[in-house]
């Protein structure tokens, strides 16, 4: 995309799509949704921010996105990580743990976890830190 006004009028079309189903999810936000900041980068995609982390949060799920608006094409680049806010380091974790068995022992309790990663540099012969991002 690379006209300013069309791009303006996409998101708002965006925003209604998923203002309902947000607002559903996070009852105690009173706020009107939408980004902070939103430009069209070198590749001619919509890019935005948003500092409302429960909104940034619930983009985060690839199902709640419509798969086109006005006959454009929808492809998300979801983020690898939450934000600090959202995030956990687990440390001194066995190595013979994987973190699929730490998932699944943690989703008992946990029911939204985003990423389990093993944090880089941390690595000992029996023992490493995990980044769980919820």
């Amino acid at each position: 995309m690379n006209d300013q006004k069309k791009a303006a009028k996409f998101i708002q079309h965006f925003f209604k799509f998923i203002e309902n189903n947000f607002y559903q999810q996070i009852h105690y936000h009173d706020r009107p949704t939408g980004f902070d900041q939103w430009w069209i980068d070198k590749e001619e995609n919509i890019q935005g921010t948003t500092k409302v982390i429960d909104l940034y949060v619930f983009l985060c799920n690839p199902h709640r996105y419509p798969k086109e608006i006005n006959n454009i094409k929808i492809s998300r680049h979801p983020p690898k990580h939450l934000p600090p806010q959202r995030s956990v380091i687990l440390k001194w974790i066995k190595n013979s743990i994987s973190c699929n068995e730490l998932k699944e022992e943690l989703e008992i309790k946990v029911k939204s976890i985003y990423s389990i990663v093993d944090i880089i540099g941390i690595h000992n012969t029996r023992n490493r830190h995990v980044r769980i991002d919820i």
